[in-house]
């Protein structure tokens, strides 16, 4: 960046803190107060400060996930205004504190022109995914047509309900619109409230090898089938364990 570049950008920074500061606190949507403002010359650093709304409350195991969140969402807002863009790619921060309503303070966000990159690039990713779902809600899989009617011939052939092993049964196959296909079993020796009582992963592996293999499953396999295991304590009162296998998974 050239020194007249440098110098353009920092007056534009200047007076666009100035703006901002004449207007404060400013509602930033959602009951989120902007409250301050700043341009840190040396550092090439924008500064805005935030109260949260009243009330706001985020479980601490959430509170990552919720900044990232954060962090998106700014971004994409930043994105439509050409002149952060410029700051950005020129070696500029643009960085957010925020505070709850007791002035505790909860996230410091720093967007640079590779955080504001990787950003755009989830968000992209998120928005290709959902509309790839909603193009997959409105389409109705000719197979599906046809799979309910295998999945009750696979019912006959397995003779329902079956034990698996000592403690786990096999109670029902249900074909599933999108062609998706749930089991249903029930852990005998799984009490009402206790958690799946096996390695998940080690779970997780075992079924995806024997959708791989398994010449029942064949028909399924190459229609891009979904299968879904439901695992059920001893009573069938509560869920104890899920397991999702996608085409991606088994093939």
């Amino acid at each position: 960046m050239t020194d007249t570049k440098k110098l353009a950008l920092i007056m534009r920074a200047r007076i666009q803190i100035e703006k901002v500061k004449s207007s404060l606190p400013m509602d930033a949507g959602d009951g989120v107060m902007l409250t301050d403002a700043k341009f840190f010359e040396n550092q090439l650093i924008i500064q805005y400060t935030a109260t949260l709304p009243e009330g706001f409350e985020i479980e601490i195991d959430y509170k990552e996930e919720f900044i990232e969140i954060q962090r998106i969402g700014l971004c994409v807002v930043l994105c439509q205004d050409s002149s952060v863009i410029e700051c950005l790619e020129n070696g500029f921060t643009i960085r957010y504190i925020y505070f709850d309503a007791n002035g505790h303070k909860f996230s410091e966000i720093d967007i640079t022109k590779e955080v504001f990159s990787a950003a755009l690039e989830k968000y992209n990713e998120a928005m290709k995914e959902e509309e790839e779902e909603e193009e997959e809600e409105n389409e109705t899989p000719v197979y599906d047509e046809t799979l309910p009617g295998e999945v009750e011939e696979l019912q006959t052939l397995l003779n329902l309900p079956i034990m698996v092993d000592a403690m786990t049964r096999l109670d029902s196959v249900v074909g599933l619109p999108r062609k998706k296909v749930l089991f249903t079993y029930t852990l005998l020796n799984v009490e009402v409230g206790q958690t799946f009582p096996f390695d998940i992963e080690c779970i997780n592996n075992n079924l995806i090898q024997s959708l791989k293999n398994d010449t029942l499953f064949a028909r399924y396999r190459a229609n891009d089938v979904t299968f879904i295991y439901k695992y059920m304590d001893k009573e069938q009162l509560g869920q104890v364990g899920l397991f999702v296998i996608k085409p991606s998974d088994y093939k």
